[in-house]
């Protein structure tokens, strides 16, 4: 059951988003000190844990992977249960690594966390301080009906573009470029779209929406940082059009 308010999850989530970018271990406390930390906060553990383990981005990084934010690939994430000494928790991980490996993080307070407010790039990619919440990221159209990327540059395509192709959560969706026209698109059969090549396959997460990594944008030869997204038939085939 979810304890925690609006603005605790969306701090949580960033704190989940950054231990899946940097590929390390982890477990629920590991999200809560990580969180007040940064946000110089006070944040039970007690009052919140169950809310971490509802963070959608982090059930969907289990059932489908997680895109590395380094390559744009899919990495497989497990959850799963470890001895701590003095009781059990659930440990999240990188399926290809033993979660015997995991090490508690120091807990640190939140007056030394408020000195640093970003990841160096020593442990990880930097992060912001706030959720993002700028107009055409996360799914949200700017007025001009464009969208943006995320603060890890990456574009989300909405659950009713993929839904009107076809595409469903946990479908595997292909991605093909159309360099002569600057186009990607998204489908599920590729097979009648000539003069594309195909760049990845992903997973439609849980909710029904999937992002675009931005070694996948780059193979679009984008001219500019908003992006259309539309629907349209391709011999036959429904696809989702992202275009810029």
């Amino acid at each position: 059951m979810c304890n925690a308010d609006p603005q605790q999850m969306a701090w949580m989530e960033q704190t989940v988003r950054q231990f899946l970018d940097e590929g390390r271990m982890f477990t629920a406390y590991d999200v809560t000190i990580e969180t007040r930390d940064r946000e110089g906060v006070q944040m039970r553990h007690k009052d919140v844990r169950g809310a971490c383990h509802e963070i959608q981005v982090l059930q969907d990084a289990v059932d489908f992977g997680y895109d590395d934010p380094n390559t744009g690939q899919p990495v497989g994430w497990s959850k799963s249960q470890v001895s701590m000494g003095n009781g059990w928790a659930f440990v999240y991980h990188p399926s290809n690594v033993d979660p015997n490996g995991y090490q508690p993080r120091q807990t640190h307070s939140p007056a030394s966390a408020q000195a640093s407010t970003s990841i160096s790039a020593a442990t990880g990619p930097s992060i912001s301080t706030t959720p993002p919440t700028d107009s055409g990221s996360m799914g949200t159209p700017n007025s001009d009906g464009t969208y943006n990327t995320d603060y890890r540059n990456r574009l989300m395509v909405p659950t009713k573009y993929l839904r009107d192709a076809g595409l469903s959560p946990g479908d595997e969706c292909i991605v093909v470029a159309d360099k002569q026209n600057k186009l990607l698109l998204l489908t599920g059969d590729d097979s009648n779209l000539d003069g594309t090549v195909r760049i990845t396959t992903q997973r439609v997460e849980r909710n029904g929406d999937l992002r675009l990594s931005s070694t996948t944008l780059k193979q679009g030869e984008f001219d500019d940082d908003k992006f259309v997204i539309e629907n349209t038939d391709q011999n036959g085939t429904a696809c989702v059009v992202v275009k810029s």
